[in-house]
C-alpha cells in the first residue's frame, strides 16, 4: 500500500507546462537516500547501544512517484514499505523525522541549521536539486505549514558549511591544449582564460585526435565540476558522452 510522504513543488519556466524534465528525477531518487541515511542516524542516535540499524531497515524504504498535480509541478512522493517497516513497529517514525528535519535544513537560515542534523550529511546536497538552473527551486512544506525553498545559492550554502568545495552541472567551452592518452584526459583551455584537466570518455577520442592542439576550434563539454566559495573551477568530476 502507498502512503503520501511528500509532496515538494518544482518552480520556474521549465515546469510552466505542469511537466517534470526527466533529469530532475535525479534529484528526487537523491532526496530518498539522504532521507534514508538521516533516518539511520536518528535511530541510531536513540538506540546508543547499537552499532546498526535493524536489518532492512533502509533497504526497505521506497519513494514512488504517484502522481504529478498542478501548482507549477507537484510530483507526489508515496512511501511503499516492505518488510521491516511494512510490519511497523513504530520504525517508520524515524523516516518522518528525517523528512521534517530536513525541511527544516533548507528553510534555516545561514549558519543556523538544526543541530540535530549532522553536519557530514550536507554533502548529500551535492545531489539534492543539483539540477536546478539558476531562476528554479523546489518548495518543501514543512510541520506547521512552513515552507523551504532549495535554490541552487541555497543547496551551494548547505554543502559549503561541511565542505570546502561543492558540485554544478555546467557547460565548459574551449580548445584542447593537451591530451594525456595514458591517463585519459585532457587539458581544457576555457574562455575565461583559464585551463583544468578533464576526463576523457572513450566515446570523445575522436574528437580529442581530430581538434587536440587546435587553439581556434572550441569544443563543448557537459559535466559535473566542482567549485569552492567564490565559485572558482576546482576539478572535473565527470562527463557526459558527446
Amino acid at each position: 500500500m502507498a502512503v503520501p510522504f511528500l509532496q515538494p513543488r518544482f518552480c520556474g519556466e521549465r515546469f510552466s507546462e505542469h511537466t517534470l524534465p526527466l533529469d530532475v528525477l535525479k534529484d528526487l531518487a537523491a532526496y530518498e537516500v539522504l532521507i534514508v541515511e538521516l533516518a539511520k542516524h536518528l535511530y541510531l542516535k536513540d538506540h546508543q547501544g547499537r552499532q546498526r540499524v535493524p536489518r532492512g531497515f533502509g533497504a526497505d524504504f521506497h519513494l514512488h512517484l504517484e502522481q504529478i498535480d498542478d501548482g507549477s509541478v507537484r510530483p507526489l512522493l508515496s512511501v511503499v514499505a516492505a518488510g521491516l517497516l511494512a510490519l511497523g513497529g513504530g520504525y517508520n517514525e524515524y523516516f518522518e523525522r528525517s523528512r521534517d528535519l530536513t525541511t527544516a535544513c533548507v528553510a534555516a537560515e545561514e549558519g543556523k541549521l538544526p543541530e540535530a542534523f549532522p553536519s557530514d550529511l550536507l554533502t548529500h546536497f551535492n545531489q539534492v536539486g543539483r539540477s536546478l538552473r539558476e531562476d528554479e527551486y523546489i518548495e518543501f512544506t514543512g510541520a506547521n505549514s512552513t515552507t523551504a525553498r532549495l535554490t541552487p545559492e541555497r543547496r551551494k550554502q548547505l554543502v559549503l558549511a561541511a565542505d570546502r568545495v561543492y558540485e554544478r552541472e555546467v557547460e565548459l567551452i574551449g580548445s584542447i591544449e593537451e591530451i594525456d592518452w595514458n591517463k585519459d584526459s585532457f587539458r581544457l583551455h576555457l574562455t575565461e582564460d583559464n585551463t583544468v584537466i578533464v576526463p576523457m570518455l572513450a566515446s570523445f577520442e575522436m574528437q580529442a585526435r581530430k581538434y587536440g592542439g587546435r587553439n581556434r576550434h572550441q569544443v563543448s563539454i557537459r559535466g559535473i565540476v566542482t567549485f569552492d566559495f567564490y565559485d572558482r573551477l576546482k576539478k572535473v568530476i565527470s562527463v557526459e558522452p558527446p
